[in-house]
């Protein structure tokens, strides 16, 4: 039987003001009066031990923190903009994680999981979300509402507070990577924008060539590829890596075409130490981004996170993901059977219009979404591909500019103007030479519009010489 829970108020828990389907396994966090019992898909049940009542800190978020807004909300957890507040003194801006766990060891050893996680990263995890703090709490469940699929009520048992875990983290003020590249890059036009908006980026979309610079899609891939390679160094897989989970340190600046914000990795609730087996329970992350083999009953891998930070890259790039449907079937069908090719994805950005971009970025995306594991490249040869196309930028970018045929004659006309002033200077009594001067000067305020930047050295010498035999010729 399934059920589906309304839950009015976005703070009471799972489903944080959604509707949501739940099977009976969801009822693990449900509680009866003095315990209660996990059901199984199976239909089985086992007891589980209450959560102790000298763990909880209750009134610390009260008491503590101010809540700012909300940045983002899952099934299972909300996370809030909070200000750390002491007798008034704001102490710092953080992001405040909240976990509905209910009154259930199982859980709690869950969410557990994440925080001992966190506490592995050191200072020099520079590009992994930092962790601050953790509680627990007992907060009440206000407005519950559960109805069966055919709509008829439910008569429960429902506390009127249920336990949450509390985890304080860092606050990233540019938001997530999606939104950022959806909504500021790509101009996508979101529900809650005014009609005036939605009319200035229709505008806009119109007059500016979307896209990112190969420099700022070099410098979100670094950022990604050095917190990957912080993660797997301390034997830790993330499991769910996607662009929401990627952090921005500042605010995206749209008028900047060389710089992309900093990008940090956050969310490590489904991360897991290599070697250990998935649980049976198996939640595989966002299936947009999870590995061909993912779908077949592997188990996860480091090369699993690298097919998802390449479909990171491929969302960065394109603008979009590469698949049809939004049928979660339909996407598992196409996960296994796309295959990715380089002209191909080449072909489709340059038909998107998309800011031109260098090709080598189309080569790295499709090796790491390459099908078998063991042919995508690890973080040692990403990140090595990625220092050879930043050299070679920098290198075009700093590289003496070639002239141009009408520079040549800008500079021969304006060192026969000079060399023509000098010599009128010494044969003054031979008028037409004023005029020539004349004539030279406006030929040479013509060209200067077209011929850019000379060498004034080399005008001054070509001058003088001229200058020098024509006098004494």
């Amino acid at each position: 039987m399934s059920l589906v829970v309304y839950t009015q108020d976005r703070e009471s828990g799972p489903g944080e003001g959604q509707v949501v389907v739940y099977n009976q396994a969801y009822f693990e966090y449900l509680q009866e009066e003095d315990n209660y019992a996990r059901v199984d898909d199976a239909g089985t049940g086992r007891r589980n031990s209450r959560i102790p009542e000298d763990i909880f800190v209750q009134g610390y978020y009260q008491r503590f923190f101010k809540q700012v807004g909300v940045l983002g909300n899952g099934s299972r957890a909300v996370v809030y903009k909070v200000k750390h507040m002491l007798l008034e003194n704001e102490l710092g801006t953080f992001a405040l994680k909240k976990i509905c766990i209910g009154d259930d060891m199982h859980w709690l050893y869950r969410c557990l999981k994440e925080v001992k996680l966190l506490n592995r990263l050191t200072e020099e995890s520079s590009h992994l979300i930092t962790y601050n703090h953790v509680w627990l709490e007992r907060c009440p469940v206000e407005s519950l509402i559960l109805t069966q699929t055919d709509g008829t009520s439910l008569n429960l048992d429902i506390p009127t507070t249920m336990p949450y875990m509390f985890i304080l983290q860092q606050f990233c003020s540019g938001g997530n990577l999606e939104d950022t590249v959806q909504y500021e890059v790509f101009n996508r036009i979101s529900g809650s924008e005014s009609r005036l908006e939605r009319r200035k980026k229709l505008l806009n979309k119109k007059k500016l060539q979307l896209g990112l610079t190969t420099r700022q899609i070099i410098s979100i891939a670094n950022d990604i590829a050095t917190g990957l390679r912080q993660l797997h160094s301390l034997r830790i897989i993330h499991r769910d890596l996607k662009p929401s989970n990627c952090l921005l340190l500042e605010e995206y600046d749209r008028t900047d075409s060389d710089k992309f914000p900093k990008c940090v990795i956050g969310d490590f609730g489904e991360s897991q130490l290599y070697g250990q087996l998935r649980d049976a329970t198996g939640s595989t992350g966002t299936l947009e981004f999870v590995a061909p083999e993912l779908t077949k009953g592997a188990q996860f891998s480091f090369k699993s996170d690298i097919y998802a930070f390449g479909m990171i890259l491929y969302f960065v790039i394109i603008g979009q993901l590469p698949f049809n449907s939004k049928d979660m079937s339909a996407i598992k069908y196409e996960i296994n059977e796309l295959s990715f090719d380089p002209e191909a994805m080449a072909k489709t950005h340059h038909t998107l219009n998309l800011v031109p971009i260098d090709p080598a970025l189309f080569n790295l995306v499709c090796e790491m979404l390459n099908h078998s594991p063991s042919l995508r490249p690890d973080l040692s040869q990403i990140e090595y591909q990625l220092g050879l196309l930043s050299r070679r930028i920098n290198k075009t970018i700093n590289k003496e500019p070639e002239w141009k045929p009408s520079q040549f004659r800008f500079v021969t006309l304006y060192a026969l103007l000079i060399a023509l002033t000098l010599t009128t200077l010494n044969y003054s009594n031979w008028v037409w030479w004023k005029y020539a001067v004349l004539f030279i000067t406006g030929l040479c305020y013509n060209l200067n519009q077209e011929a850019g930047n000379i060498d004034l050295q080399t005008v001054l010498i070509a001058s003088t010489l001229i200058s020098m035999i024509s006098i004494y010729a």
